[in-house]
């Protein structure tokens, strides 16, 4: 049904209510017009072309007949500069060349001519009112598709932003996170005199599943550890932050890694015990389905010993004073996956000039340019290249000098790190 644009009440999406006449003759124009208002519907006329276009801004037609030979300029170039003028809703454009001696209706292929300009419809012969009825209704129904693409449009848009705005916060809660989880990380580096031990950590998102750490233990001993969680993002973040919990480096009882010796002061446990007993709480009390992969152990200062467990970590490097990198660890089992697991203690002793460097497989199993990864054969290549620096300039080094060689996908996994280095001890 057609209806008046002065009707009060809200018409459904598509309703036509307005028409613009361009270009057609006056008695025809009548005739057009005596039809259209007959179903209530507005009616505006425009004579030239320059009308026509600002009677489409002002006016906003539904429908816009246009009399293809009748205008001051052709009905081609007219189109054209329908579609230059922006409108925010283009009018179903109808053809018109009837005149009332029924002359053919745009010949010699105008009526293809008018379409491919971009007409929607041609109105042949004489205008009569059933042809315009007709018309009106092929009108009414592209204008109801558009109106209806339009609302889903807006619902859609109106969705992205609502997802956008979720998103937005969601991103920054991530970057809080982010923040929260190197803020586990306490001093990067800390130099002991004969020994340093510097720390890293680059996850490949916001957050990740690698944490490490140090822990002081007792004068002279200090506890370090490098792990690494099953899979990406928050839950694995989350799980990090619970496991830092486990080795806390301001409460020693808290710290699974450290024991009251007799005097009332503390010592440090067996790392392999540690580490057993870990694997018991995680698959006993911790309700999850990560497992995770670690390296903790202890230094000794004064000697330069280390003793440590690992289980499931990459094999530590070890690279002495003269240049030589050797890789250190017999494997063992990652944490959380089998019950009562049994892991073993890993004892060494560094000498003047050695460094042992604890990294994730985030830098081992990185895809190069070539498809392979880069490997421990890789690693030492790093290690060698970066022997002349020290501290976290030399873990900065071996990041760079890995970004440099990977594939175009970058980094894809997190990378993490403990470095000890050992000048020696001139009371020893």
């Amino acid at each position: 049904m057609f209806v008046s644009s002065l009707a009060k009440t809200e018409q459904p999406p598509g309703c036509l209510e307005r028409v613009l006449l361009v270009g057609q003759p006056g008695n025809e124009a009548l005739v057009i017009e005596g039809h259209l208002r007959a179903r209530g519907l507005d009616v505006r006329r425009a004579g030239t072309a320059q009308d026509g276009l600002s009677a489409a801004q002002s006016y906003a037609p539904d429908v816009l007949i246009l009399h293809w030979t009748a205008l001051d300029v052709s009905g081609e170039k007219f189109l054209r500069l329908l579609l230059d003028e922006k409108l925010p809703q283009l009018p179903f454009v109808i053809a018109n060349a009837a005149l009332f001696d029924f002359a053919p209706f745009l010949p010699n292929g105008e009526g293809q001519a008018a379409l491919e300009a971009g007409a929607d419809a041609l109105l042949s012969g004489a205008p009569r009112s059933p042809e315009i009825a007709t018309l009106l209704t092929v009108a009414q129904r592209h204008q109801a598709r558009i109106a209806g693409e339009r609302e889903r449009s807006t619902r859609i848009q109106a969705k992205l932003k609502e997802l956008q705005g979720r998103f937005d916060s969601l991103d920054s809660d991530l970057i809080e996170a982010r923040k929260m989880q190197q803020a586990l990380m306490r001093d990067r580096m800390l130099d002991f005199g004969p020994a340093k031990l510097s720390l890293i950590l680059r996850s490949c998102g916001h957050v990740g599943g690698d944490l490490v750490g140090h822990f002081p233990i007792c004068d002279g001993i200090t506890g370090f550890f490098a792990l690494d969680v099953s899979g990406h993002g928050v839950s694995s973040a989350l799980m990090t932050a619970r496991l830092a919990g486990y080795l806390s480096g301001t409460n020693p009882r808290q710290n699974i890694a450290i024991q009251e010796d007799p005097a009332g002061g503390w010592r440090p446990r067996s790392p392999a015990a540690a580490v057993a007993d870990l694997n018991e709480l995680v698959m006993e009390d911790l309700e999850t389905d990560h497992y995770f992969t670690i390296l903790l152990g202890y230094f000794e200062i004064a000697t330069g010993k280390v003793t440590m467990v690992q289980a499931g970590h990459p094999h530590p490097a070890l690279q002495t004073a003269d240049g030589t990198v050797r890789y250190v660890g017999d494997g063992g089992l990652p944490v959380g996956l089998i019950p009562g697991a049994d892991y073993a203690d890993i004892e060494l002793t560094l000498g003047p000039g050695d460094r042992l460097a604890i990294l994730s497989d985030g830098f081992t199993e990185a895809t190069l340019k070539d498809g392979t990864f880069l490997a421990e054969a890789g690693l030492t290549r790093l290690l060698g290249a970066s022997r002349s620096l020290s501290g976290p300039a030399m873990l900065e080094a071996l990041v760079w000098d890995l970004g440099t060689a990977l594939a175009d996908e970058g980094f894809q996994d997190d990378l993490s790190g403990v470095l000890l280095e050992y000048a020696g001890n001139p009371k020893t």
